[in-house]
């Protein structure tokens, strides 16, 4: 099911954040799989929930997805980080 953009942003982890940025850098599944340490079955359990969260049909189309939204991602969780209780001083 694909998500609204700031739905599926909020469903992208760092580690899922980082296969992105590989992605958008051209990288391959298999490159990507060496360079974060995982499998490339590991990579392509985490490309097919990224397609279902994005609506992304290939790796490709996935960074440009990213590139288009990584800021909106960046603040996202800037705006979480600032908004979340402190712990007790």
């Amino acid at each position: 099911m694909v998500q609204d953009v700031e739905t599926a942003l909020a469903g992208v982890t760092l580690r899922k954040a980082e296969l992105l940025a590989l992605f958008a850098d051209l990288r391959s599944q298999a490159y990507a799989a060496e360079r974060m340490g995982i499998t490339v079955s590991g990579v392509a359990s985490q490309v097919e929930d990224l397609k279902a969260l994005t609506g992304c049909d290939s790796v490709a189309e996935l960074g440009r997805w990213w590139i288009a939204h990584r800021d909106e991602w960046v603040a996202l969780h800037a705006r979480v980080a600032r908004t979340r209780p402190h712990a007790a001083e």
